[in-house]
């Protein structure tokens, strides 16, 4: 299927998706990346929400 966006063309190519071979190992490690990505995410919301902004002493 070729996809056309303005000036850019691009040849998508649809292949089912393969079972991995570890399992629930897998899972395991998305849901330790989403639960590291949060925690950056509330870091990262925390040190903007307390910068100083230029008053800094």
């Amino acid at each position: 299927m070729t996809v056309h966006i303005d000036q850019a063309v691009t040849e998508v190519v649809a292949e089912p998706e393969v079972a991995s071979a570890a399992g629930d190992s897998g899972d395991k490690r998305w849901q330790e990346q989403q639960k590291l990505k949060a925690a950056l995410a509330r870091y990262e919301r925390m040190r903007l929400r307390v910068a100083a902004g230029g008053f800094d002493d």
